[in-house]
């Protein structure tokens, strides 16, 4: 795999009605604001699983874009962000910044979800053998001002949103949330939200032909919620980003 974003047609595979759904924050809001979020996390002990979390469409059109992506970076052990950061894990992944006419779409998009909140997201592809070690996403980021000025920033939420059709729980790749001890089949179209910290784990994947495909990540707030620790159950990712506060 290789270590270069791609430049492919991605444009090619996100058609004109998705990108304009995508691009219309007003429905966009208007959409999420029917998921009411804020509720089902409070009921449900800082977790929180939709099915269904856009339309069709959208996820079969975000799919294709995500299969057509033939270079991907390698997410490894040696890519960690400190000792707060050192969990073992595997994976590919790519940037959707990198892709702004379709992936940065999706993102944008989602970042509508907390939108006082500052997003920090990828996308993932899980082949046989990848996983994530327990963690508990605990981290702190720098995130330029707008003045260029780095103001300290903790993920507060983290988000899981599955892109693999027809996905079983014989095919490996669970989430397994410690917290509730329930382990979720990553299902096609479903948003998983859940508050930082929180210990979990992603399971090995145990298919060989199939790709495990999400846009992760967290949504960023100022200052320091928690205190970190090195017990290498933090969360993961490389050397953090600068995040500038658009």
């Amino acid at each position: 795999w290789s270590a270069t974003p791609a430049c492919s047609a991605l444009g090619l595979t996100m058609n004109a009605a998705t990108k304009a759904w995508l691009s219309d924050h007003a429905a966009v809001r208007k959409h999420f604001a029917q998921l009411d979020l804020p509720r089902r996390l409070r009921e449900n002990n800082g977790f929180c699983k939709i099915d269904n979390f856009l339309p069709t469409a959208v996820a079969n059109s975000a799919l294709k874009s995500l299969e057509s992506l033939s270079e991907w970076d390698h997410m490894g052990d040696a890519e960690i962000a400190g000792r707060s950061d050192a969990v073992i894990h595997s994976f590919l992944y790519a940037e959707p910044e990198d892709h702004p006419a379709d992936l940065g779409l999706l993102a944008d998009a989602i970042a509508l979800l907390f939108p006082k909140l500052v997003p920090s997201f990828s996308v993932a592809c899980y082949r046989k053998g990848h996983c994530i070690h327990p963690h508990d996403d605990k981290a702190h980021v720098p995130v330029q001002d707008a003045r260029g000025r780095e103001v300290l920033h903790s993920r507060k939420f983290a988000i899981v949103y599955y892109l693999s059709k027809n996905w079983k729980l014989g095919d490996g790749g669970a989430l397994v949330d410690l917290q509730d001890q329930a382990e979720h089949v990553p299902t096609f179209n479903t948003l998983v939200v859940f508050e930082v910290p929180r210990l979990h784990f992603v399971g090995p994947v145990l298919s060989a032909t199939k790709r495990r495909f999400s846009l992760f990540g967290w949504f960023l707030a100022k200052g320091e919620l928690y205190a970190l620790d090195d017990s290498g159950t933090a969360g993961v990712r490389t050397a953090p980003k600068k995040r500038k506060r658009s």
